[in-house]
């Protein structure tokens, strides 16, 4: 494997931490896939991780930045009509004033969400839900991102342990 070989398959780690639903759930895996065929890559397999992680990590501030903005263009297009906009800001509301009866576990709730690793409960919907109920976020950030590397613990340590139970049985993968 040559240099521009290794640094592509970072990029395609990384790009794949990056997307919604796969997120670290797939980065990890896609890292092993392309690292671990030989137990010598363990260093390649970490760092490559680690761009999958980076690739995750970097989403939510991205997000929750640009909702903000994307709201703001929508509200002040004349294009959206004036309903759909009166409909949008009345369940924002709403859902943000339902919200409000569970902030004492706002913060456990979101970093939980986010670390579950299935699909559609990383950074991307976490950061969407941190959104629309109104979260303050720099929290929302702060939970995401923990979220996150819980995530990452849960991956590496699932993959690990299952690949090393499936060599003791003698199957290779």
């Amino acid at each position: 494997m040559n240099a521009g070989d290794i640094l592509l398959k970072f990029f395609v780690v990384f790009a794949l931490g990056f997307t919604p639903i796969a997120e670290v759930r797939g980065a990890i895996p896609l890292a092993y896939k392309f690292f671990m065929v030989d137990v010598r890559n363990t260093l390649l397999f970490s760092i490559a991780s680690l761009f999958g992680v980076i690739g995750n990590l970097v989403i939510a501030p991205l997000v929750l930045f640009a909702l903000d903005k994307i709201e703001k263009i929508i509200l002040k297009s004349k294009l959206v009509p004036a309903f759909i906009k009166k409909a949008y800001l009345s369940l924002l509301s709403y859902v943000r004033a339902r919200a409000k009866k569970y902030e004492n576990i706002e913060a456990v709730g979101l970093t939980l969400f986010v670390a579950i690793p299935l699909p559609v409960t990383g950074a991307w919907t976490g950061s969407l839900i941190a959104y629309i109920l109104g979260l303050e976020k720099k929290k929302s950030l702060v939970c995401i991102e923990l979220g996150v590397l819980c995530a990452t613990t849960i991956m590496l340590t699932a993959i690990l342990l299952f690949t090393s139970l499936l060599r003791v049985l003698g199957i290779e993968i």
